[in-house]
């Protein structure tokens, strides 16, 4: 396994710091030597070092903490000491408990059903892999140092996470979104499609989506540009690189921000998708089936036909206003939900089949 060496500005994910903590608590059980710091598998297959605050036997189990490391970015949770207490159980399997700090989702349409704690699939998989081979199960208790009034400023209790910080990360890894510094990548990255000869590109916000397109459509890995949040600098780059199509792929919680234009979709300053979907339901003549809190909630509580009509309507705005703003070629627009799964798309989409 080939180890990430982390480059300025980025760090381990909230998660990546659990599964670290949870591998110390397993090394503490054994009664293995103290360990300052520990390797973690990522997702993609390589490993990250992640230093270990302390770890310990006691009455029971065994506990471990991880200071999640600065990361230059504007990020909540860093700082934050996250614990992670093990205890065996008679069972293979592993049952997670949201700790102090940690939240439990009360609502549909998140990753995690409701009545489970807040940690998300991906670090519930790494934590896994951390403590694979005994025989038995693990009660596996994940706390956050301060995540009760971290939380307050997140979107948390909109979306009816309550008591915490989510435990969260697709790939492991915090990356960097200084404003400069992440258009000089996308800058890179449409220098490097074109280069390359590509004429069609395709814009992703994040993982998700970016994993979904690889499942859904055919291109080549540079085509593939993840613009985060940052969809005015992306188009803007994108016109002056005068690409004949882009494809817009992605979630509808962060894409339908795009019906207003190439806006950046930070929460923090674009507010929910939710209204947009829920205005655009209402032109449909369709009321909106109660109080979703979430688009992946929302598609979820429709009829499959009647959330493939709002995908497709979502999809048409989404492309009718980047195309009108930035002018750039042709623009089409699929959407997918959380699983990857395709809720509606518009737009000629054959250069990417």
């Amino acid at each position: 396994m080939k180890r990430l060496v982390l480059p300025p500005g980025c760090g381990p994910t909230t998660g990546s710091c659990a599964a670290a903590a949870a591998l110390a608590a397993l090394t503490a059980w054994r009664g293995g030597e103290p360990v300052d710091a520990v390797e973690v598998a990522l997702p993609d297959g390589r490993s990250v070092a992640v230093e270990i605050a302390s770890a310990d036997r006691i009455p029971g189990g065994a506990r471990a903490t991880v200071v999640k490391p600065e990361n230059g970015d504007d990020d909540l949770t860093a700082g934050v000491a996250i614990t992670v207490s093990l205890s065996p159980l008679p069972e293979p399997g592993l049952v997670f408990v949201a700790g102090a700090g940690v939240g439990a989702v009360t609502r549909p349409g998140l990753s995690v059903p409701p009545g489970e704690p807040a940690i998300n699939p991906t670090p519930r998989r790494m934590i896994a892999e951390a403590l694979a081979g005994a025989e038995h199960g693990w009660r596996v208790e994940i706390a956050a140092a301060g995540g009760r009034e971290i939380a307050k400023k997140t979107y948390n209790p909109r979306l009816g996470v309550v008591g915490g910080i989510s435990i969260i990360g697709t790939t492991g890894i915090v990356r960097p979104f200084c404003r400069a510094a992440f258009r000089d990548s996308l800058l890179c990255s449409f220098s490097v499609a074109k280069a390359s000869g590509h004429d069609a590109i395709i814009l992703a916000p994040g993982h998700i989506g970016a994993r979904a397109a690889e499942r859904r459509f055919s291109f080549r890995p540079e085509q593939l540009v993840e613009v985060g949040n940052a969809w005015d600098d992306a188009f803007e780059l994108v016109r002056g690189f005068a690409f004949d199509c882009a494809l817009v792929a992605g979630h509808p919680g962060k894409l339908a921000k795009l019906a207003r234009g190439p806006v950046d979709t930070h929460s923090a300053g674009s507010g929910s998708a939710l209204p947009i979907l829920e205005e655009t339901l209402a032109a449909m003549g369709t009321r909106t089936p109660g109080d979703a809190g979430t688009a992946e909630a929302l598609f979820s509580m429709l009829e499959p036909e009647a959330a493939g009509r709002l995908a497709e309507r979502v999809a048409e705005r989404i492309a009718s206003a980047l195309t009108e703003t930035v002018a750039t070629g042709r623009v089409a627009v699929w959407l997918c939900d959380l699983a990857g799964g395709e809720l509606g798309s518009a737009g000629d989409l054959t250069p990417w089949q």
